[in-house]
């Protein structure tokens, strides 16, 4: 979502002062798309990395050692990307709320 947070501070000050709701939330969409395309982007490179070794008849078998790391970084991944969203959610939400201020 391409909304700026003094885009995001206009559209919810729709109403006398502004709508807290409103802001919140569309501050929580920008974040979500843009963690949402971070995530997409860092499949696709994973992907990509993974093609770049040429396959051997050995990597047809399940490892299990592989499996279980795998699963860790995924889980290591997805954990991140949450942290960071609500992060950066507080962050865009206290922006928007500043700009809000300044304008009364």
């Amino acid at each position: 979502m391409s909304l700026s947070v003094n885009d995001i501070a206009k559209l919810s000050g729709t109403y006398f002062g502004h709508n807290p709701n409103l802001l919140k939330s569309l501050c929580a969409q920008k974040v979500d798309y843009s963690v949402g395309w971070i995530f997409l982007l860092l499949s696709f490179l994973l992907q990509t990395w993974n093609l770049l070794w040429p396959m051997r008849i050995n990597d047809f078998g399940i490892n299990k050692v592989g499996f279980v790391v795998g699963v860790f970084i995924s889980i290591l991944i997805l954990c991140t990307g949450l942290l960071l969203a609500k992060t950066w959610r507080n962050s865009e939400i206290k922006k928007a709320e500043t700009i809000l201020e300044n304008e009364k």
